[in-house]
């Protein structure tokens, strides 16, 4: 499994479908606007015991994708090879690596200085986050989306 392959597919397509039934996945959580904000209604469908967790847009397309580096929030580790992209061990190495590809990213303001990492390119975002100084958690993410 790709996880990177997920962005763009809706949550009833087949191969979603797949997906949560392989990983166990048996209810989707609905979020809507309960105090009339203006917020789009999203939806959550999490894999815990693998380490990650889907978010669908208010028109049910899986526009993130969060993945457990560390243990956090109920949430096992992921085997990163599950993921589909780069994983940097720390936010120097990814800096570095973003550097000498040329790549476009930003990092955190100077109060958060080194806690994450984003890359914008390609066709989806990928953001690392890192806690201690090593990599916590990586956000795979539609353009527009953060």
């Amino acid at each position: 499994m790709n996880l990177s392959k997920l962005l763009g597919l809706k949550l009833k397509d087949d191969e979603m479908l797949d997906v949560l039934e392989e990983n166990g996945i048996e209810e989707v959580v609905y979020e809507f606007d309960r105090t009339h904000e203006n917020m789009p209604d999203l939806y959550w469908a999490g894999a815990k015991k693998e380490g990650f967790l889907l978010r669908f847009n208010q028109h049910q397309i899986c526009d993130a994708v969060f993945c457990y580096i560390e243990p956090s929030e109920g949430y096992n580790k992921i085997n990163p090879e599950l993921i589909g992209v780069t994983t940097y061990g720390s936010f120097a190495s990814a800096e570095q690596e973003c550097k000498r590809l040329n790549l476009s990213y930003s990092v955190a303001k100077p109060e958060m200085q080194r806690s994450w990492l984003r890359i914008d390119d390609g066709p989806f975002r990928r953001h690392f986050q890192f806690k201690g100084g090593a990599l916590f958690r990586v956000t795979l993410s539609a353009h527009g989306r953060q």
